[in-house]
Order: structure tokens, then C-alpha cells, then sequence
């Protein structure tokens, strides 16, 4: 996708981390892995030989993996950064109460169907949509 797209890139993945930082107090030692919770298999064709790997997410301290929705692409403009917003977000998520937002897990537990996300996933799922279908996750420490 070229240079445009890596600096988009680093600089909403510097913004997740700062994101992270005000939320936990301490700056994460690495980047996260990117993961979606539950099944999204259309993320498998972006990748030459995409694969699924499932992990218990019990197994992990609560700042040990992190959600959100919609993706974390939007921090970029949430953040007003200086780099080009490459990625559509659907603008009737723009402001909601989860935009910016990083659950626990047992906040998105908790919150997953008040806040509207599952109402959203569902309809972008039925309109067989990308942009809106998937909670994004962030797993912090390596999965062994």
C-alpha cells in the first residue's frame, strides 16, 4: 500500500499506545498483536496465506489483551494527527460511546450489547460489509 500507508499505519499504532498508556498508567514494553474477537473470516484474504489461531481469552491479565470498536483506525483522527486518514470509518459510529474507547474484556462483556456494538456488527454483517463487522483486539504479551 506504500510509504502512504505506513506512516498512517505507525501513527495509529503510536496513538493505540498512548491510548493504552492513559488508560493502564504505564507505556506497553511492545506493540500488540492485532487479533479480532470471534469469527471474521474475511481478514484471512488479506494475507497471501491468512490463518486462524484461537487462544483462551481467560488466560490473560486484564491489560494483557485490549478491544475496541470500530478498529483502531480511527485514533488517527481522534488523536488529530498529521497523517492521511486512509481507511473508512461508517460515520454514523463517529462519536458514538465506544469511539476511542479501550475495553477490558469484562467491560466489552458488559458493555458489548448497552453500547450498541453488537446492534452495529450485526447490521454491517447482514449488509455484508467490512468496515464496522469485528471487535478488534490487542494482545500485549506473546501468546505461548
Amino acid at each position: 500500500m506504500g510509504d502512504t500507508f505506513m506512516k498512517w499505519r505507525r501513527s495509529a499504532d503510536d496513538c493505540l499506545i498512548r491510548l493504552y498508556k492513559e488508560r493502564f498508567g504505564v507505556t506497553p514494553a511492545k506493540r500488540p498483536f492485532f487479533a479480532l474477537l470471534g469469527e471474521f473470516d474475511k481478514t484471512l484474504t488479506m494475507f497471501r496465506d491468512g490463518q486462524k489461531v484461537r487462544f483462551d481469552v481467560s488466560e490473560f491479565e486484564e491489560s494483557e489483551i485490549t478491544f475496541m470498536y470500530p478498529d483502531h483506525s480511527h485514533l488517527t483522527k481522534e488523536y488529530n494527527q498529521s497523517v492521511p486518514h486512509l481507511f473508512f470509518q461508517r460515520r454514523e459510529l463517529e462519536g458514538a460511546h465506544f469511539w476511542g474507547k479501550l475495553y477490558t474484556y469484562k467491560e466489552l462483556q458488559e458493555n458489548y450489547v448497552t453500547d450498541g456494538i453488537a446492534h452495529y456488527i450485526q447490521s454491517y454483517l447482514n449488509a455484508d460489509g467490512w468496515a464496522g463487522c469485528y471487535v478488534e483486539a490487542h494482545v500485549w504479551k506473546p501468546v505461548t
